[in-house]
Formats: C-alpha cells, sequence, structure tokens
C-alpha cells in the first residue's frame, strides 16, 4: 500500500512538473518586453532578434511538440512562430507553419489573415489581396479579413476600396473590440479622404466601444488630429490631454500625439500675435 502511494505521490509531481513546463514553454513562446532592453539600447535589434532565435521560436517548437499540449496551445505556438520566422526573413518556415494551422483549423480567420501578411511582407501585394478576396469569399461572416484588405487597398492608395470594406466590416462586426477595429480604420480612411467630420465620428464610436487604454490611446491622437484639421483647437488638446494621461510613456501614438501638441501651441501663439 506504501509503495502504490509513493507511486500515485510521484506521478502527481510529474504530472506537476511537466504541466508547469508546458505552461513556461507558452509563456516563453508568447513573451515579449519583459526581458527585452528598452528601445534606446543602441544593440536594440540585434537582442531582439537574439531573442526571437534563443528564446521565442525554439519555446514554440517544443510547445508544437508537446503530444500533451493541447490544440489550441499548438495553434498559438504555430501562429506566434510564423510570425517570428517572418521578421526573420525565413518566409519557407513561416509558410510551412500556416500551412500546418491551416490544417488544424481551416476556418480560423486569423490564419488567413497571417497567410495573406506574409505575402505582403515578401512584396507581394497582388498575390495577398487574392489571397485575402478568396478568404473572404470562404468566411463571408469575418470582419477581420475586411479590415485587412481594406489595408492593402489603403497601401494601394485605393481609398474607395478601402472605405468599402471597412464600411462592411463594420456592418458585420458584432464583438466590441472587432467594431471598434473598424471604425478605427474607416475613421482614418475618412481623413484621408478629408471627411472630417465622419472621422471623428467614427473614432469617437472607437472610444465608446473598446476601452482598453492601449487602444484608446490611438484613437485619442486620431481624433485630435481630426479636431485639429477642422480648426477646433481646444477639443483636439482635451482629446491630447486625455490620451497623456491614460498611455503609457512608450504607447507609439505618443510621438504623433506630441507633434500636435506643438502644432497647437503653435496656432494658440499665432493667434495671440495677430490679436496684438
Amino acid at each position: 500500500m506504501r509503495k502504490l502511494l509513493l507511486a500515485l505521490i510521484c506521478t502527481a509531481v510529474a504530472c506537476s512538473i511537466s504541466a508547469a513546463q508546458e505552461s513556461a514553454d507558452l509563456a516563453a513562446c508568447k513573451s515579449s518586453s519583459s526581458q527585452q532592453p528598452k528601445p534606446d539600447n543602441r544593440n536594440y535589434a540585434s537582442h531582439i532578434r537574439g531573442y526571437i532565435e534563443q528564446v521565442n521560436i525554439p519555446a514554440c517548437g517544443r510547445v508544437i511538440a508537446d503530444r500533451d499540449a493541447s490544440r489550441d496551445d499548438r495553434i498559438v505556438a504555430y501562429h506566434r512562430r510564423a510570425n517570428y520566422l517572418a521578421s526573420l526573413g525565413r518566409f519557407d518556415k513561416a509558410r510551412a507553419d500556416v500551412n500546418e494551422l491551416m490544417k488544424l483549423d481551416p476556418k480560423r480567420a486569423d490564419t488567413h489573415i497571417l497567410r495573406a501578411s506574409l505575402l505582403r511582407r515578401q512584396k507581394r501585394g497582388s498575390d495577398a489581396l487574392a489571397s485575402l478576396t478568396k478568404s473572404i469569399g470562404s468566411l463571408p461572416g469575418e470582419p477581420g479579413l475586411l479590415i485587412e484588405r481594406g489595408r492593402l487597398h489603403d497601401a494601394f492608395k485605393r481609398f474607395d476600396e478601402a472605405l468599402e470594406d471597412f464600411s462592411k466590416a463594420v456592418k458585420i462586426a458584432t464583438a466590441p473590440e472587432d467594431l471598434a477595429e473598424a471604425r478605427m480604420a474607416r475613421g482614418r480612411i475618412h481623413s484621408r479622404m478629408g471627411k472630417l467630420e465622419e472621422a471623428v465620428e467614427d473614432y469617437s464610436a472607437a472610444i465608446e466601444l473598446d476601452k482598453r487604454p492601449e487602444e484608446q490611446g490611438f484613437a485619442y491622437t486620431n481624433r485630435a488630429e481630426a479636431f485639429l484639421y477642422l480648426k477646433q483647437r481646444d477639443k483636439a488638446a482635451a482629446d491630447l490631454r486625455t490620451m497623456m494621461e491614460i498611455t503609457q510613456p512608450d504607447h507609439p501614438a505618443r510621438m504623433l500625439a506630441n507633434i500636435l501638441a506643438e502644432n497647437i501651441e503653435r496656432q494658440n501663439r499665432e493667434q495671440v500675435d495677430e490679436k496684438r
């Protein structure tokens, strides 16, 4: 009886260690900035590349090779590894991972988006567009595919086509985050087309739909820019203040926000000088 109890204890401990290792591998596969240097490090790019090669990719590989890993964890690992490989320019291996993803779940929209993204990174824009169009035909209810194709149209300066795709995404999106993303994307196109009131409306909707500070930071900054073009400097300044309050110092939109703030200050000074 004692031997059986010890065997059961050992088995439980081994399972616990195995589960912990699996969890650690998945965490390392998905890990990013916490173990990386600050952007002002002169060796930042080489360090990131080394981290991807030495930590991220091997960890993803262990999750993929683990027969006990769940299907969802393996999908995450394949997806992450494909992106890492693409960032290193290893597109053949990245495509191989995408092919495996297609076998695991052919109706997963983010896999179709990843496949088009790989083509785009290889400067095969036409192939990426054709791939997305085919995917939209097979998965017509996925707003993410329309958003991605709209962004590709935007890159080609096909603003009418981009606007059409984003508007379709707005109509079919059900999750608040998806709808916010579609409204944000359409707002940018409206702004590029000079439809500033429509842009403000879209950005305002995005702010209400997605309460995550990192996402609201982009929406507030973009709306501030639209307000500035509309010569509504007070509203623009208010949006920039809110943006600075809710975001971290390293938020990507802060550079544009600082430029907009400087423009507002300059215009205010010019207005004062004119009155004198």
